[in-house]
């Protein structure tokens, strides 16, 4: 599946919400608890929205990792606010771990990747 820029901003927004919920509770955020805090229109997306995330989640805390390059995952564990609870931006991440931009975009892609998205 392709998404564009704007998708990839609320999915990254998603993945906040549940890191916040996870440390607030002290546990990954259940189905219900995530999707009545989404609450959109349409309860099967609010569910698939729940498995996304929770699989984005756990690619991102999984130990051994998908990604075998310690810094590219420090980087992107970064990026998607696992460290701290908020998300930055590419160009701030790359400066931070002293990356290149496609070096640093390619794992990013990489992680799309693992959940079947195409940027």
């Amino acid at each position: 599946m392709t998404i564009d820029l704007e998708m990839l901003e609320d999915l990254m927004r998603l993945v906040l919400l549940w890191w916040y919920i996870q440390k607030e509770e002290g546990a990954p955020p259940t189905e219900d608890n995530f999707c009545n805090l989404i609450h959109t229109d349409d309860s099967e997306t609010d569910k698939f929205m729940h498995l996304l995330v929770s699989q984005i989640a756990e690619l991102l805390t999984s130990d051994p990792s998908f990604i075998n390059i310690k810094k590219k995952l420090t980087a992107l564990r970064f990026r998607w606010g696992v460290t701290d609870g908020k998300s930055h931006s590419v160009f701030e991440t790359c400066e931070k771990f002293d990356l290149e931009l496609n070096y640093f975009t390619n794992t990013e892609m990489l992680l799309l990747r693992r959940i079947g998205f195409i940027l």
